[in-house]
């Protein structure tokens, strides 16, 4: 008896449903991974968080600022803050030089910006408080020459630094995110320009993992949460723009970082008068 094999049709045939079913599974596939990257985000931003609080009970609450690890002088542990410390690379440098996350933590697995890495080669040793030394200086924050963390905060000088930057257990108060449109704009030139939309949302809208004071995250795809509101300065009650600055200090500094809204961000200047800052970081 002769063995029959397929034909050219039959061969065809299946040819063409296999080729059906990979058009059915690899989308699946791909939105399965992306559901899993996005939750591995999100286990990452608690991580800080917790972190940040566990540092926060050994300093009255307060979460880590690097002007109160760093003061002024050189004996640890004395002196007055230096608040021009207060920015994002001491800030998350410095838990790191005490082991509270590694650096790999800080830089989200979906990250789309190729000069955002982690510090792989983080100085360890370089942390020596007697020789006035608290982290290693080498950790970078500008996004268009070398970064080492993905995560915006929220900023440490200002209202925000005094009143909001600690373990106060707030579960409307937005400490870590991913990135946002540059100033949270809206204007479809501005918007789909930006490379964060790619890290969780795809080209045409940004979606985004955002932890609270309180330690929950929640997934958002809107800068202006539902719920999520502030007084503007006539007192009336405003949805705030999470990666805008929609306020300034009411009173004394004034300027850029002294406000009280809620503001999402990565910077690399903080003015020693405690109050603003500078070099803000988005893309």
């Amino acid at each position: 008896m002769k063995n029959r094999g397929f034909t050219l049709i039959e061969l065809l045939v299946v040819i063409a449903i296999i080729t059906l079913l990979m058009g059915i599974l690899l989308p699946a596939l791909a939105k399965a991974r992306a559901a899993a990257v996005q939750v591995k985000d999100a286990t990452q931003l608690t991580q800080v968080y917790k972190a940040m609080a566990t540092f926060a009970r050994q300093f009255n609450g307060v979460f880590p600022k690097p002007g109160l690890i760093n003061t002024i002088g050189t004996e640890p542990g004395v002196g007055a803050e230096q608040m021009a410390l207060n920015h994002s690379g001491p800030m998350y440098s410095a838990c790191i030089a005490q082991n509270f996350f590694t650096p790999a933590i800080v830089v989200s697995p979906s990250e789309p910006n190729g000069r955002i890495l982690a510090k792989n080669d983080y100085n360890q040793e370089a942390y020596r408080p007697i020789n006035d030394v608290y982290w290693d200086t080498t950790f970078q924050t500008v996004l268009n020459t070398l970064c080492h963390t993905s995560y915006a905060h929220s900023p440490l000088t200002g209202q925000r630094g005094q009143q909001n930057w600690r373990d106060n257990l707030d579960s409307e108060w937005t400490m870590f995110s991913n990135r946002g449109v540059e100033n949270g704009v809206l204007t479809s030139t501005v918007y789909e320009a930006s490379l964060t939309l790619q890290i969780h949302g795809g080209r045409k809208q940004w979606v985004g993992n955002i932890c609270y004071a309180d330690g929950h995250v929640n997934v958002e795809d809107s800068f202006r949460i539902e719920g999520i509101n502030f007084l503007n300065s006539a007192s009336a009650i405003t949805p705030d723009n999470i990666f805008d600055e929609q306020t300034i200090a009411q009173s004394g500094g004034g300027g850029r970082g002294s406000g009280y809204d809620r503001w999402l961000v990565i910077y690399t200047i903080a003015n020693p008068n405690g109050q603003n800052l500078n070099g803000l970081q988005w893309d």
